[in-house]
């Protein structure tokens, strides 16, 4: 399991250039002068709705997130959309999709968050307390038996530090940290970016999981030929866990999951429940 920090998410307008066509670019400078004008109706409260949708690819999410009712936060996308003259997220999929667009607005607008949290902070730190914010993603199974317990140690000795901390799938974790949503990421098997700088923090063995009512809990040693005649319940197969057994494993061939969930924490009670085994 290793952890990651985000070194350098936000990408200035000689960055985007190379990757986008030039009139594409023309387009979008002249779309962020009119959102940075001082002639514009939009604040930061937009900003901070804009990026909760794109963080979480749903406005019934985003306003759950932002504390606000789903018509307000669909109002407010609604302006910011007028504003600019252009459409930041298409609301026909499920889940929605970011734009073009959207994600160059979303880059933008966690730069200028981020510029005006620092602000806050420093204004804080000024009137002599030490304050500020640390959001940390993590998977399920790593934030009760790693992230919680480290934050209760952590705020003995600096109570003013406030956390927010997400549950995500691996997939998620990466993209939160190399979008700019969150500073840390801890889950299974990070891989090698430019962008992130990732240290091992712990290594576990492979092993059955099952209740202690459960006929296998007696056997000394267990084949995948005994798993197999029994019921199987595996995360599904987004999950860094199931990725590394299936690679490692080759578990398809051995047998066939029964039952699959994207939570741990569901995981664990059917297991209890005595439903099924798990590796």
């Amino acid at each position: 399991m290793t952890w990651c920090s985000n070194q350098n998410v936000i990408k200035n307008k000689t960055d985007i250039a190379s990757v986008i066509e030039t009139n594409s670019l023309n387009r979008y400078n002249l779309i962020m002068k009119n959102v940075y004008s001082y002639s514009t109706k939009l604040g930061i409260r937009h900003l901070r709705y804009a990026v909760s949708v794109a963080r979480n690819l749903s406005l019934t999410a985003a306003a759950k997130d932002c504390n606000v009712a789903l018509s307000a936060m669909s109002e407010t996308i609604k302006q910011i959309e007028e504003d600019v003259g252009v459409i930041l997220f298409d609301r026909s999929q499920r889940p929605l999709i970011i734009t073009e667009f959207g994600h160059y607005f979303v880059r933008d607008a966690l730069e200028v968050l981020s510029r005006f949290d620092q602000t806050i902070r420093d204004m804080r730190d000024f009137g002599g307390k030490q304050k500020g914010l640390i959001r940390i993603a993590s998977s399920p199974s790593l934030v009760s038996t790693l992230v919680l317990p480290a934050l209760v140690e952590f705020r003995a000795s600096y109570a003013n530090i406030e956390f927010s901390v997400h549950q995500e799938n691996a997939k998620n974790v990466s993209e939160q940290l190399h979008q700019g949503f969150v500073e840390i990421g801890l889950h299974e098997r990070w891989k090698s970016s430019d962008e992130l700088s990732s240290d091992l923090l712990l290594e576990d063995k492979y092993g059955l999981v099952c209740c202690e009512k459960h006929p296998l809990a007696n056997q000394k040693t267990v084949s995948f030929n005994d798993i197999a005649k029994t019921t199987i319940i595996q995360l599904s197969n987004d999950s860094a866990i199931r990725k590394s057994l299936d690679a490692e494993f080759n578990l398809n061939e051995s047998f066939h999951a029964d039952i699959e969930t994207s939570d741990a924490t569901s995981l664990v009670w059917m297991i209890s429940q005595n439903i099924g085994v798990s590796v």
